[in-house]
């Protein structure tokens, strides 16, 4: 008997187009491929591989997410969804957020926006990183794995130039991920090198805004069934409407395949990711102009204090000026009483409020112009090697290797709160002389914490022994059984470092921190014409300061550089060990699965302020923590066209090394989840239904950014400085309520705190051949996705200190400590800084998640015509549903006006609303050799711009806006051979 010999654990696929690359559909029951004649040996297929040269239509065969051995789909329990080569195709699908929105109960950044909230003030993660910006159930984002392996492709994401399939399993599943995200896992396998034929296929795209992509794929035999080797990249700027913004995308990816044996196969693979980018805001800034108009625009001459009582901007150092054609022109002063901006007040007394944002071009034409200078440049580096071999029949082994290196460098710019479009309010100077700024709008970025640079590295290692016994031949009634075992080890640096942009001075005065301000043009009457940008470091630029000793303001000049703040480096290593049982018995009639999985996890940080970690530094001892994880599935196929699944299974994501501030350690966060449901397969196996029932409970997760920032920040910070200066300027003796040793920011207290998570709902899903020509895809899903138990802990530890404030006298008693603003007693520094984070993660619990929206639906059509006039042509479409959605909650209050909680069964919605996606298509031979193909797409057919509320107030104002992308259109061209 011929073998191929394993290809390796990490899930590998062959190109559609190449039939002769086969590698195997289900090791179960071995198959005779289709070029093979009755008088040739059969070709054994690898347990570890998914043909997708099998999938049909949109309809994926096998695969790997049930328990890591290819498995018909048709015999997995768990809740997995396979995007075939042909569904990436048809839709022209790139990345991740392409195809989120047509997935059962999952969200990408085309319905969902992730932002998380600094001091209440929500933050817009998509800028941050728009691969990690989706959500399944309604929980929290999947975690991205590449060939089932843990990874740190997270930053880059994936991309369809190099892929066959795109898998989403839903839900803890301990045998693919026993440390993982309780939502679920989105797997890439990129193709390998295949030794059947040579292929190429090279692709040219350019579309709305000036986007263009260029992609080449090309397989190459080098000896028949020995060695082969592909090649492929892929280089795209991707367009956009708002400017300026860019995302500039480089990658290439080798891989080859040498069968030295029969029985033994060796593939390896590099692929490296180049971004640089700055991508377009998708939240509006904060309105600070209307509220001022309304006041009847009052003004303010520093340095006087106006009668006005307008708000102080409260950071320290110094502001580089910005004119409206980006010429820097001078620096001054930040802190009040030398100048004064007018912030926006929560004048009707709403419980629980948020700044209002724009949803309009009135002051600035946001559809239009970019407002987020902020830049990503991104290096990403991945080697995998795998060794496969064919031990004894139905005995296979496979060692596999992977390592990856990412650097990433970012600016970046604007923390949430800061994010404003400003007036300026000052008729004067802040040394007396009239503004000539006086009435302009401007944005102000912040120089505090606003350069991060990381170097990260992941290895690892594992080892799978798989074995197939059939007792069919015995009696039928044993059945077939198949054991599989595997080990793992993994080690991952992580190594940070912070800058802050900061000021010298000619004249010796102390470093400051520096920020920039933007004057943009315009007024509250007419729009403005310009946007921030960033300008880099500047050198010797003037500037006046106070000389308090002399009273008098003095000229003098000041240079910036980056500053390092901390440098946080954390290794994790990891040893798992797992087995997994299926079996098929009453002649395939009943499948299940049985897996067991250990995982031991061990963490230690090393962390400097100021200067880097020394080289020789050693890490201290491993924080360790150990867990197990099962796995639970069964199929009973009562029919030829009837099934019923079962699935349960969970997960965890050790903790270890995070603590609170009392120095306990952090419960590790675990996931549960119960899947049951029927499966349909109609017409000659042509429609196939999926409906599935679940019900998912997280434990200690995320409590969200609010809580973490409290605890991670402004409350250590408020404990350890605020509190502690102010006692030492009234005299009295301090007790820290942080554990000694600790201090704000440590990396150790960043999931310090957790929150639980239920989520509930169901997921249809439904795909149609109905002929070789027509093929369709659909989902209908549910979700209720609620948190509880929100950073309990850490609300105890707040109160505990208040009551020892009072109790020392103070709270209200004495008034200084002049930190980042005016001198205040300890509650205004309190209400200031830490109470709008614990109003908002109080305010967040058993508050449905961000945005849910009850039901989703999604179709996906196309139709190919290969006869008639019409020959060559195909057509097709998308329709996206997404239910209203929830975007806040009115509070509760008790007798003294307090917030005692939300009412979550009258939420405020927002619209439910459907995306329309359509293309055509034409392909034809040329000169009877190659394949041509122009495609013609169109996204979001139905819009054409504006703004959608994602949050509001308790009050049911709209706070909270995105920008709606309107209507692209994109053209691609593939030439094959």
């Amino acid at each position: 008997m011929l073998s191929v010999g394993l290809i390796s654990l990490q899930a590998q696929q062959v190109n559609q187009s190449n039939p002769a690359e086969q590698s195997g559909p289900t090791p179960a029951k071995p198959v005779v491929l289709e070029s093979a004649k009755p008088d040739e040996e059969v070709l054994v297929l690898s347990p570890f591989v998914v043909d997708a040269s099998q999938d049909k239509g949109y309809r994926a065969t096998s695969t790997l997410a049930g328990s890591r051995i290819n498995t018909q789909m048709k015999d997995v329990a768990a809740p997995v969804t396979v995007l075939t080569k042909e569904f990436l195709d048809d839709l022209g699908a790139v990345g991740i957020n392409d195809v989120m929105s047509y997935l059962a109960n999952g969200e990408g950044t085309g319905s969902y926006t992730q932002t998380n909230a600094v001091l209440g003030a929500p933050s817009d993660e998509i800028v941050q990183n728009p691969t990690t910006a989706q959500r399944v159930r309604g929980l929290q984002s999947a975690d991205i794995t590449r060939d089932y392996y843990y990874s740190l492709s997270n930053g880059v994401g994936f991309d369809s130039y190099n892929l066959d399939q795109v898998t989403l399993s839903r839900g803890p599943n301990s045998i693919l991920a026993g440390l993982g995200s309780p939502a679920g896992i989105i797997n890439y396998s990129p193709q390998q090198a295949g030794l059947g034929r040579n292929s190429t296929e090279v692709s040219y795209r350019f579309g709305s805004w000036g986007d263009q992509r260029a992609t080449l794929n090309s397989n190459l035999v080098l000896a028949d069934d020995k060695l082969a080797v592909r090649v492929a990249g892929a280089w795209s700027e991707k367009g956009y409407k708002q400017q300026p913004a860019f995302n500039k995308d480089q990658r290439l990816y080798f891989a080859a395949t040498f069968k030295p044996w029969q029985k033994t196969s060796v593939r390896a693979s590099y692929e490296q990711v180049a971004i640089d980018r700055n991508l377009p805001n998708t939240l509006t800034p904060e309105d600070g102009v209307t509220q001022w108009v309304s006041e009847g625009k009052p003004t303010a001459s520093p340095p006087a204090t106006p009668a006005y009582s307008f708000p102080a901007f409260d950071g320290a150092g110094q502001t580089l000026i910005y004119n409206t054609a980006g010429v820097l022109v001078g620096a001054q002063p930040m802190n009040a009483p030398n100048s004064r901006t007018y912030a926006q007040k929560n004048l009707t007394g709403v419980k629980i409020w948020t700044p209002l944002r724009l949803n309009h071009n009135r002051y600035l034409d946001l559809e239009n112009l970019n407002t987020n200078a902020q830049f990503a440049d991104i290096t990403y580096k991945t080697y995998t090697f795998s060794i496969d071999q064919e031990i004894l029949p139905n005995l296979n082994a496979n060692v596999g290797y992977t390592r990856e290196d990412i650097e990433q460098e970012r600016i970046v710019l604007y923390r949430p709160q800061y994010t404003i479009l400003n007036i300026d309010v000052n008729t004067t100077t802040p040394w007396g002389a009239p503004n000539p700024f006086f009435g302009q709008l401007y944005m102000d970025q912040r120089g505090l914490d606003n350069k991060n640079t990381s170097d990260n590295k992941n290895e690892v290692m594992r080892g799978t022994l798989t074995y197939d016994l059939d007792l069919n031949k015995h009696s039928k009634w044993l059945g077939r059984w198949r054991l599989t075992g595997f080990a793992e080890s993994r080690e991952t640096n992580f190594n940070s470092f912070g800058y802050t942009t900061n000021a010298t001075f000619s004249s010796g005065a102390a470093m400051t921190q520096l920020n920039a301000r933007h004057y943009l043009g315009g007024s509250f009457d007419k729009p403005a014409t310009t946007v921030p940008i960033y300008h880099g470091l500047v050198s010797s630029v003037p500037h006046a300061y106070f000389d308090s000793a002399t009273s008098s303001w003095k000229s003098d000049t000041l240079t910036s550089s980056y500053v390092q703040g901390a440098n946080n480096k954390r290794l994790d290593k990891l040893d798992t060990s797992a087995v997994v049982l299926q079996t098929w018995l009453w002649d395939d009639r009943i499948v299940g699965l049985f897996g067991y999985r250990k995982d031991k996890n061990g963490s230690a940080t090393l962390t400097s302020q100021g200067t880097p970690v020394s080289a020789s530094a050693a890490f201290p001892a491993l924080t360790e923590l150990s867990g197990t994880t099962r796995s639970l599935g069964v199929v009973y196929h009562a029919t030829k066209w009837l099934s019923f699944h079962y699935n349960k299974s969970d997960n965890f994501v050790p903790n270890a090394g995070s603590i609170d501030l009392l120095g306990n350690p952090t419960p590790s966060p675990t996931g549960e989840g119960t899947d049951y449901g029927a499966s349909f397969n109609l017409f000659d196996d042509k429609l196939n239904l999926k409906l599935n029932i679940y019900e998912l409970e997280s434990k200690d997760g995320p409590a969200g950014s609010d809580a973490s920032f409290a605890g991670w920040w402004s409350m250590p910070w408020f404990d350890t400085d605020v509190m502690k200066a102010l006692a030492t300027q009234a005299g009295k003796p301090y007790q820290q309520g942080i554990q000694a040793g600790l201090i704000y920011g440590d990396p150790r207290l960043t999931n310090g705190y957790t929150a639980n998570s239920i989520s509930k709902g169901l997921e249809l899903e439904a795909t149609y051949n109905v002929t070789k020509n027509w093929r369709i895809m659909g989902s209908i899903s549910k979700q209720d996705a609620k948190q509880s138990g929100v950073a309990v802990p850490l609300t105890e530890f707040i109160n505990k200190r208040i009551e020892y404030y009072k109790a020392q006298g103070l709270w209200t008693g004495v008034v200084g400590a002049g930190i980042w603003g005016a001198a205040q007693t300890g509650e205004q520094h309190y209400n200031q800084w830490v109470l709008p984070g614990v109003i908002a993660y109080q305010a967040s619990d058993g508050k449905p998640s961000q945005q849910i929206a009850e039901w989703h639906a999604s179709g996906l059509t196309n139709y190919s015509f290969t006869e008639g006039k019409l020959k060559g042509w195909d057509i097709g479409g998308g329709l996206r549903y997404v239910d209203k959605a929830v975007i806040g909650n009115p509070a509760f209050t008790n007798a003294s006006g307090a917030v005692t909680g939300l009412d979550t069964a009258n939420p405020y919605t927002e619209d439910s609303y459907v995306g329309v996606d359509a293309w055509i298509g034409y392909s034809t031979k040329w000169r009877e050799k190659y394949d041509v193909s122009f495609n013609l797409y169109v996204y979001d057919l139905q819009e054409s711009g504006g703004f959608r509320a994602i949050g509001a107030n308790s009050d049911g104002t709209r706070a909270v806006f995105r920008i709606i992308q309107p209507r692209s259109f994109y053209f691609t061209t593939k030439l094959k051979f």
